[in-house]
């Protein structure tokens, strides 16, 4: 949901951001789920194509910024791929404090809450780092 939704706001504010998700514990091949399907779908994204790839250090060299939902997601990479991009709590790219629970098995109403959590939490993320980088 995330990644969707950092694609989004990244190409709204005109920055050249590739976006990719992948997870420490996912199913490879795995869609989304239909909670999160749905609460996309509400706000104009389709998660149909998207399929979980289990984070690795391919994954990692590619990137420039590593947003995790949980600290203890932060730890673990940083544990497991020191030489990579230093991973970031997604709160704390937006200015704020906390974990993110995956709503994973919960009533399609928790997914819509995280949606739009998530959905202001990526929009604030994204305007600090673009105060960071130079206009294209």
């Amino acid at each position: 949901m995330a990644a969707a939704l950092v694609a989004r706001g990244a190409a709204r504010r005109g920055l050249d951001l590739a976006c990719a998700s992948a997870g420490l514990a996912a199913t490879p091949g795995a869609s989304a789920s239909p909670g999160a399907a749905a609460a996309l779908a509400a706000r104009g994204l389709d998660l149909g194509p998207h399929r979980a790839r289990p984070l690795d250090a391919a994954v990692l060299s590619e990137a420039d910024v590593v947003w995790a939902m949980t600290r203890t997601q932060v730890e673990a990479i940083r544990r497991r791929w020191p030489a990579c991009p230093a991973p970031q709590l997604l709160a704390a790219a937006a200015g704020t404090d906390g974990d993110i629970a995956d709503p994973f098995g919960d009533p399609a109403a928790d997914y819509g809450l995280l949606a739009a959590r998530l959905e202001a939490l990526t929009d604030a993320a994204l305007a600090r780092l673009a105060a960071t980088r130079p206009p294209p």
